[in-house]
């Protein structure tokens, strides 16, 4: 039919049994379809265009075998994102997405063929921005082009300016948007791969600066969406954002010093840390988890605005579930170990300031009472946390009551451990303890 005056007919007939089969898209491709198909792309009828074009991604989303063979179809999927045409534009760049989201060898031949300045230029302008359907396919492909496990990809769009459009589009979508959302995942595989952390120095100039405006855009988008008041909704768009901020933070401790600057910054973690989501929850002991990583960043401002105790009514949260407070894996950001406890671990390596004002806050007095309820691996946390704490300990800091309170649970610890190493320190910290407060 294709060969015939039924073109039309065919290929309506051929978008639907690529939908319903990948075996017929196998069969398409062995009898020679593609080339036809192909034909049909350089046709001057527009509703001719539109058809094969909906083939063309239903053929790209079959199996992995039959995309490697579709993969020829991409020279013209490109030429039409440069014509005016913006249905084809969508759905072309639709298709060019299910190419790059097949394997990695299809990314480079794409990028090899100078794809991504053609995807750039369909998201340059807030007029280009508001043919929503046409933006979705576009950040489609731009994502699963960012998915490149040599970054090659993700280079090219920082050398064409992909920021400043992210920039320029966060600026006409609603935060409550399902493109919002693409946005943030976009975001999130270009800044925050773990490749980019060993390239991102190199891949674009000044890129400390490229970045910092990133981390600064990100945190204004999860201040924004943290108004939302769906809350289903609200976690949904929230997530990539603040997936993204955390990892830009843990790229360079000068990300980490301008997030905390940021007078969105201290709100929207306090909003985060009470979210009755977990999955908002573990993101952001991600992102403040970065923050104490390096001694320079500004983590003292972990101590202001109320984070602190939130961090630890979190730990005593018995409706929490376990990997809030224990140990949970990210393996996107190659973090074998993340939870509310390394990020107190981090703060008492800060300084001995930084101490002195987490007992003030009630730290040393908290974390023993933990012990009564805790498992053995966080009881190993906790004793670590209150060694360097104890270290510092002055009398003054802390009335006779609280040292108290502090030193029964570690006596009712030793009873009930059955760990003979963890009871040692735990004594270790009770004499250690008992000789400071004898001293005032």
């Amino acid at each position: 039919m294709l060969k015939s005056s039924q073109k039309m007919e065919a290929l309506t007939t051929l978008q639907r049994c690529f939908a319903q089969d990948s075996k017929n898209a196998e069969t398409f491709i062995k009898c020679e379809g593609l080339p036809l198909l192909q034909s049909c792309l350089l046709s001057t009828n527009s509703s001719l265009l539109h058809a094969a074009a909906w083939c063309a991604i239903n053929l790209t989303a079959s199996d992995s075998h039959s995309v490697k063979k579709a993969v020829r179809l991409s020279p013209f999927l490109i030429q039409f994102l440069q014509g005016s045409d913006s249905i084809m534009q969508e759905l072309c760049a639709w298709a060019i997405g299910n190419l790059a989201g097949d394997s990695q060898s299809n990314k480079e031949i794409l990028l090899d063929q100078g794809v991504i300045p053609h995807l750039l230029n369909l998201v340059s302008t807030p007029h280009h921005v508001m043919i929503e359907a046409r933006t979705q396919s576009v950040l489609h492909a731009l994502i699963n082009l960012a998915r490149d496990t040599t970054y090659r990809c993700c280079r090219s769009m920082l050398e064409n300016a992909l920021f400043d459009y992210l920039r320029s589009m966060l600026k006409e979508v609603p935060e409550s948007s399902q493109l919002c959302l693409e946005i943030g995942w976009l975001t999130g595989c270009v800044y925050g791969s773990s490749t980019c952390r060993s390239l991102v120095r190199v891949v674009v100039a000044a890129p400390v600066v490229v970045v910092a405006a990133a981390v600064e855009v990100v945190i204004a988008v999860v201040a924004a969406a943290a108004t939302v008041v769906v809350v289903v909704l609200k976690v949904i768009v929230m997530t990539p954002y603040l997936v993204c901020c955390g990892n830009m933070i843990g790229l360079n401790p000068q990300l980490a010093r301008l997030a905390c600057d940021l007078p969105a910054f201290l709100p929207v973690m306090k909003h985060c840390l009470s979210s009755s989501s977990r999955t908002v929850l573990l993101h952001t002991i991600w992102t403040l988890a970065n923050i104490t990583v390096d001694p320079s960043c500004r983590a003292i401002v972990i101590c202001h605005g109320d984070l602190v105790p939130r961090l630890l009514s979190i730990c005593s949260d018995t409706d929490m579930h376990k990997e809030v407070v224990d140990e949970v894996k990210f393996e996107m950001c190659h973090v074998k170990e993340l939870n509310v406890f390394s990020v107190l671990e981090g703060l008492v390596r800060v300084s001995n300031v930084m101490n002195k004002l987490l007992v003030k806050q009630g730290v040393l007095v908290s974390l023993s009472h933990l012990l009564r309820s805790r498992m053995s691996s966080a009881a190993e946390k906790i004793l670590n946390i209150m060694e360097v704490l104890l270290q510092d300990f002055e009398p003054s800091l802390l009335p006779t009551a609280d040292v108290v309170c502090v030193l029964e649970p570690l006596r009712h610890f030793t009873t009930v451990s059955f760990d003979m190493t963890l009871v040692q320190r735990a004594k270790a910290l009770i004499e250690l303890c008992s000789i400071k407060s004898n001293s005032s």
